[in-house]
C-alpha cells in the first residue's frame, strides 16, 4: 500500500467506520505523525509475540526470609524450617498441603477403627464422674463407691494409659 498523500510506502493503516460508511486511510510515517495517529513500533506484532513465546520463563522461587526454605525443599522433606514459613510460602504451601490431604487444607489424620466406641466410653466416663461428685457431695458414700468401681473397670478396659482413677491418681 502507498501513502494517500505522497505515494511513499504506507506504514500506518487506519479503517474508520462512521454512520455505516467505511473509510480507509493509508499514510507514511511522516504524514501519520502530522495527522496525530499512533505510530507502530519498530517490529511487527507477530515478531514481538514470537519473541515472547521463545523466551523461557524461569519459575519464581519463593524463599522464607528467616530460614531460607523453598517450596521445593518443603516438597522433598515435608517439613517446614520455621514458623515464618507458613506466612512466606503462603498459597503455594496451602496448595501442596491440599494435594497431600485429598483437597483439605488442614491435616485431619485418620480416625481409629473403634472411634465411636471410644467416644461413647469418654461420654460414659464423664457422666460417671459427674454422678460420683454429686454422690460424694450428697454424702451417698455407698453409691459413690459403686461409681468409683465402675470408673476403675472402664479404665482397666481401656488399657494402662487410662488406668488412673477418677481423682487422677
Amino acid at each position: 500500500m502507498r501513502c494517500d498523500v505522497c505515494g511513499k510506502p504506507a506504514s500506518v493503516h487506519e479503517i474508520v467506520i462512521n454512520n455505516g460508511e467505511k473509510t480507509e486511510v493509508h499514510l507514511c510515517l511522516e504524514h501519520a505523525v502530522e495527522a496525530g495517529l499512533s505510530i507502530p513500533s519498530a517490529q511487527p506484532i507477530a515478531k514481538l509475540l514470537a519473541g515472547q513465546v521463545r523466551k523461557k520463563q524461569r519459575p519464581v522461587t519463593i524463599l522464607c526470609p528467616h530460614c531460607g526454605l523453598s517450596l521445593s525443599d518443603f516438597k522433598k522433606s515435608a517439613r517446614l524450617g520455621c514458623p515464618h514459613c507458613y506466612d512466606s510460602l503462603g498459597e503455594s504451601l496451602e496448595a501442596a498441603i491440599m494435594g497431600t490431604q485429598g483437597g483439605a487444607s488442614a491435616h485431619h489424620g485418620e480416625s481409629p477403627t473403634n472411634a465411636s466406641t471410644m467416644e461413647a466410653n469418654r461420654l460414659l466416663r464423664a457422666s460417671l464422674v459427674r454422678e460420683l461428685e454429686a454422690a460424694v457431695s450428697a454424702e451417698q458414700y455407698e453409691r459413690a463407691a459403686g461409681l468409683r468401681d465402675r470408673l476403675q473397670s472402664l479404665a482397666e478396659d481401656d488399657g494402662p494409659e487410662r488406668a488412673t482413677g477418677a481423682d487422677g491418681q
